[in-house]
Order: structure tokens, then C-alpha cells, then sequence
């Protein structure tokens, strides 16, 4: 797109060309689908008001994810001093499998992720978030303001925590288990 295009036209490229990325970053941060949708169209309004000032300093791509990651911070931040009792229930997780078995388990197993996901620290849910949606660490450094060598080191510890999430959300799930069978 060119810097000149008219903007509705330049947000409309960017949600053809980023939406389904733009879809699952929403979900990550957020417990509902109406919450999720809420949370693009919020990113969509950012998006709108923030093209006049891209200039090509950086690639689309990295201004998008930039101005993506601003707004669900900010969303984030926003839904702490109004907490909220709902999760995301495993039907709100699309899935392409064929068959309502694969289905039932591929939901199961991106609403064990998200659940590990909400729980990273913000600065470590942007890194990963961005690492799942192939962004290199040049463009992750760009986006949170380091250098790809830190955005490498906290990707690390990112991942590194995401999965002490993981184990621990299946030990609970398995205490819960034991404890329902007594």
C-alpha cells in the first residue's frame, strides 16, 4: 500500500491481509468472544486513526503488530480494574479439523494454551504472540522497543514461562480430576 492511499482503503488492505493474525492476538488477551470482538474492533478504530502517521519508517507489518499490541495492552490494563469471571469457553476457539472429535480435542487443547497465555506477563504475551505469527526478532525489537538480542532473550523466557503455565494448569486440572472421582 502507499503512503498517499486513502485511509479506509489502507485499513481495509490491513484487515484483508492481517485478520485472521490480528483474530487470534485478540483472542489471546481477552476471555469472551464478544470481549475478542470488541477488542479488534478497537484495534481496527486505532489502526484508522493511526495510518496518517505511518511514513514507512518501519515495514506495514511491524506498524500493524505495533499498534495492535498497544491497543490490547491497553485493553488489558483496562479489564484488570474491571475484572471480569468469564473465560473463554472451548466453543469460542475456531478450529478447522474435520471431524467433531478432532474438533472437541483441538479446542481443548488452544483453550489449555490460552489459559497458559493469559497468565504470561503482558511484555511476555507480546513476544510470543508475535514469535506465533512468524514475526522475526528484528520486527518483535521494533515493536516493544529493544533490540532483536533482548527480544530474543525475552522470547525465551517467555517460552520458558508459558510452559511452566502449561504444567501447571494440567496438575490442577488433575488434582481436579482425583478430587471429582473421590
Amino acid at each position: 500500500m502507499t503512503i498517499d492511499a486513502d485511509p479506509d482503503a489502507r485499513l481495509t488492505g490491513i484487515l484483508t491481509t492481517y485478520g485472521p493474525s490480528l483474530r487470534r492476538l485478540a483472542q489471546a488477551w481477552t476471555r469472551s468472544a464478544a470481549e475478542r470482538d470488541d477488542l479488534l474492533q478497537d484495534i481496527a478504530v486505532a489502526l484508522l486513526r493511526a495510518l496518517p502517521t505511518h511514513r514507512g519508517e518501519c515495514s506495514e507489518r511491524t506498524f500493524v503488530w505495533r499498534v495492535a499490541h498497544n491497543r490490547a495492552i491497553t485493553h488489558a490494563q483496562r479489564r484488570k480494574r474491571q475484572p471480569s469471571s468469564t473465560d473463554m469457553e472451548p466453543g469460542d476457539v475456531a478450529s478447522d479439523a474435520p471431524n467433531p472429535e478432532e474438533r472437541a480435542s483441538h479446542a481443548q487443547q488452544r483453550a489449555l494454551l490460552m489459559s497458559a497465555m493469559r497468565r504470561l506477563r503482558e511484555d511476555q504475551r507480546v513476544v510470543v504472540l508475535l514469535s506465533l505469527e512468524d514475526v522475526t526478532l528484528e520486527d518483535i525489537g521494533a515493536i516493544v522497543g529493544v533490540s532483536a538480542n533482548a527480544a530474543g532473550v525475552r522470547l525465551h523466557r517467555a517460552r520458558a514461562a508459558l510452559l511452566g503455565h502449561l504444567q501447571d494448569i494440567q496438575a490442577e486440572r488433575s488434582k481436579t480430576q482425583q478430587r471429582s472421582m473421590r
